[in-house]
């Protein structure tokens, strides 16, 4: 906890300090009409956070297709009847 002292110097504590040093200011280039789009659903001042989610977001299924194409080259890909059966218990006979 922060003394007094510090809080006059510092009146986050240092938090700030530690979240500005954990991010990088940059500078991208979107579709207008996407931008608008986003910033109607998020508002200005939360599209940083939303672009942040989305990469994050991307960051996560890149690494999965990388996992996935490593297991196909390791052990070949899922049997075409396996991936049949698999669907069909999923969305049932019709799917």
């Amino acid at each position: 906890m922060p003394t007094a002292a510090e809080l006059q110097v510092n009146p986050t504590g240092g938090t700030i300090t530690a979240m500005v040093a954990e991010y990088a200011k940059v500078s991208v280039t979107l579709p207008a009409g996407l931008l608008e789009r986003i910033r109607g659903r998020v508002g200005a001042r939360g599209l940083s956070s939303y672009v942040a989610e989305a990469l994050e977001d991307e960051e996560r299924r890149s690494a999965l297709r990388a996992w996935l194409a490593q297991q196909d080259d390791e052990y070949g890909p899922v049997p075409a009847s396996l991936l049949e059966e698999v669907r069909n218990e999923w969305l049932g006979a019709g799917g």
